[in-house]
C-alpha cells in the first residue's frame, strides 16, 4: 500500500542536464525515499557517486536503493530475496 518513486538510468550521454539539480529535486520529491534502476554495474557506479555528491550534507537523511538490471535472476532473487543490488540507508 506505499507508493515509491523510481528513476530509471541508461548509460548514456545525458547532455547539458543539470545532474545534481535532477537528484536534489529527486530527493525532496521522494522525501528522501530515492529507488533507482540502473541497466548495469557501470550505470550503477555513476549514479553512486552523482547522488552523493548532489546530495551532500542531505545525504545522511537519504534512503537509497538501487537496482541494476544486468545482475537480476532468478539465481539472485533466491539467494537475497530482493531486487536492491546496493543500497544506502538513512542516518
Amino acid at each position: 500500500g506505499k507508493t515509491i518513486y523510481i528513476e530509471v538510468e541508461r548509460e548514456s550521454n545525458k547532455g547539458n542536464q543539470d545532474r545534481d539539480a535532477k537528484w536534489r529535486n529527486f530527493f525532496q520529491f521522494a522525501g528522501g525515499q530515492m529507488y533507482i534502476f540502473c541497466e548495469n554495474k557501470k550505470a550503477q557506479r555513476a549514479i553512486i557517486r552523482e547522488v552523493n555528491a548532489a546530495l551532500g550534507s542531505n545525504l545522511d537523511q537519504a534512503n537509497v536503493q538501487l537496482c541494476d538490471l544486468s545482475k537480476i535472476n532468478d539465481d539472485f532473487l533466491t539467494t537475497t530475496g530482493d531486487i536492491w543490488t546496493s543500497a544506502r540507508q538513512d542516518g
